[in-house]
């Protein structure tokens, strides 16, 4: 998405939104749809789940970038962290 396009993004609404190429799902797709750790249990692997109370600035930051709801953007950050700070950097498992 173009950073022009952000503000067109933030005003709209569902009501909004163009679902016309996307089919609805059927009963059937749903019944057979399972949790992503299921399916693919790799793309899980060695996560653990933290809770953590940042500034309101750093999340300001990560939101206003685009990348708050997006969960690698927080780890390549500290994996970059620790790149630059480390002598022997810790080993991406994924």
């Amino acid at each position: 998405m173009l950073k022009s396009d952000w503000v067109r993004f933030d005003t709209m609404t569902d009501e909004d939104i163009d679902y016309s190429d996307i089919p609805p799902l059927t009963n059937e797709q749903l019944q057979h749809m399972r949790p992503l750790g299921e399916v693919l249990p790799q793309v899980l692997s060695n996560r653990v789940q933290v809770t953590i109370q940042l500034d309101a600035d750093i999340v300001e930051w990560f939101t206003k970038v685009g990348q708050i709801g997006e969960r690698n953007s927080h780890n390549l950050v500290l994996r970059q962290y620790i790149a630059n700070h480390l002598v022997t950097p810790v080993q991406n498992p994924g």
